[in-house]
């Protein structure tokens, strides 16, 4: 299953306008914690993700080298002589 990038994006933007709305307020901590919280966590989550991803495409890729190298370079030939 994929990580829904888009998501999580949407979801930091809603975060940091609701942090810009709430600006006047003094940043000590009180309400703003939550919100500070919720969006390293979305971005440790998306930084996770894509390292997956490259590991995965990593990984795939190795196995089409390797199944490559035994896939013939001549392409093969139909009954009678013609080529695929």
């Amino acid at each position: 299953m994929r990580y829904d990038f888009d998501s999580a994006i949407k979801r930091i933007a809603e975060l940091w306008s609701i942090y810009r709305s709430l600006r006047h307020q003094p940043a000590d901590g009180t309400w703003d914690w939550w919100i500070v919280k919720e969006v390293n966590e979305l971005e440790k989550e998306i930084a996770e993700a894509r390292e997956n991803e490259k590991a995965t495409a990593r990984n795939s890729d190795q196995f089409n080298t390797q199944t490559n190298l035994n896939s013939p370079i001549l392409p093969q030939f139909l009954e009678g002589g013609q080529a695929l």
